[in-house]
């Protein structure tokens, strides 16, 4: 096993690159998910990476990188093994992002890979204001008192310019519909993270009553997964 291959086997991330003590207190209310729900010991984990190792897919877009070790450690497993591919993964919060740059960063530094292999950006394709004012999420919270939309109120807005072959939405309650709206022209595949969840009811309707998409994995593991192919 190459000294690669075995940092990539690292479920959690290569403690020689990055200790996980710097992850598990970054952010105290949110611990609880530091590492990352999507693995690579999952379904939906293993799916993810079977896209980005597939020649057919160049460029996989991912609105949610949390702290670099969930459905982002998956796509970059088959992408970095790769010339011809390329993530670009956006964060909102500012403290993710940094946890995610030094993790990163500092793994192709030390393996020789081509940054452009990830574009890492934090900000959000979608504005505070665009957010709809009268959603409720399953908890109870509002837009006013959902807390990454305080995160989407102070990132940077970013626009995506690339041809997004795959799009993985893995975002906030009052942001996904929007972030879907975006790209669902273009993109070939889209993999949807808590589809059991009212975040994603807009778009589960539109892509079962459009005759548009194949769903070609679903499951109710954790949330409710879900990957669709543009028909």
């Amino acid at each position: 096993m190459s000294n690669l291959q075995q940092s990539m086997s690292y479920i959690d991330g290569d403690p020689q690159i990055l200790p996980y003590s710097a992850i598990s207190n970054a952010d105290p209310g949110r611990q609880n998910f530091a590492c990352g729900q999507i693995k690579m010991n999952t379904d939906f984990g293993k799916r993810l990476n079977n896209l980005a190792s597939d020649s057919r897919y160049k460029t996989f877009l991912e609105v949610g990188t949390w702290c670099r070790l969930g459905s982002t450690k998956c796509l970059l497993d088959g992408i970095i093994l790769r010339d011809d591919a390329k993530l670009i993964s956006l964060e909102s919060n500012l403290k993710f992002y940094e946890i995610t740059r030094k993790y990163w960063d500092k793994f192709f530094e030390v393996h020789g890979i081509d940054t452009a292999k990830f574009d890492l950006k934090h900000g959000t394709l979608v504005t505070y204001d665009q957010l709809d004012k009268d959603y409720v999420t399953d908890s109870g919270h509002t837009k006013e008192t959902y807390d990454y939309n305080q995160d989407i109120k102070h990132a940077p807005k970013i626009i995506v310019e690339d041809k997004v072959d795959v799009l993985c939405l893995d975002g906030g309650h009052f942001s996904t519909s929007l972030e879907w709206d975006l790209f669902k022209e273009t993109a070939k595949i889209v993999a949807i993270d808590d589809t059991s969840t009212s975040k994603t009811n807009m778009i589960l309707k539109e892509i079962k009553e459009s005759g548009n998409w194949s769903i070609i994995y679903e499951s109710s593991q954790r949330n409710g997964e879900m990957i669709v192919e543009k028909i």
